[in-house]
């Protein structure tokens, strides 16, 4: 997967960035929302819906998404899969990759410069 990240890179350093990478089935809808770091009100924070293949980025010098400025800021995202909720912390420069089996996510996450981002699954369901 760093291989896709470093080609990511190049084109996306001034963003933070989600991918759904499941398998193609129309049921895979990967749900974001950010939870923290925020700049504007809940309905301006970060959430979107994507289906297998698809992302979605936000800039982070977007207030809205990026309350505290900076590649290197981080947020907190509910992202979910079906019935499987994960809150994971992403850098706002930085990638965070779903893919795998839906019902037991692998998630990838990476700091704008494409280094692996440590630490950053907060909750998952046992």
């Amino acid at each position: 997967m760093l291989v896709l990240w470093g080609v990511l890179c190049a084109h996306l350093v001034a963003a933070f960035c989600f991918e759904n990478g499941f398998p193609a089935d129309p049921s895979n809808r990967l749900i974001v929302y950010q939870e923290t770091n925020a700049g504007g009100g809940i309905a301006s924070r970060f959430s979107v819906e994507m289906g297998p293949g698809e992302k979605q980025c936000c800039n982070y010098a977007n207030t809205d998404c990026n309350r505290a400025g900076g590649a290197e800021a981080t947020g907190v995202f509910r992202c979910q899969i079906h019935d499987v909720v994960t809150n994971v912390v992403v850098p706002s420069g930085g990638y965070c990759l779903h893919y795998g089996d839906p019902n037991h996510p692998t998630i990838e996450v990476y700091t704008a410069t494409g280094q692996p981002f440590e630490n950053f699954i907060l909750s998952r369901p046992h």
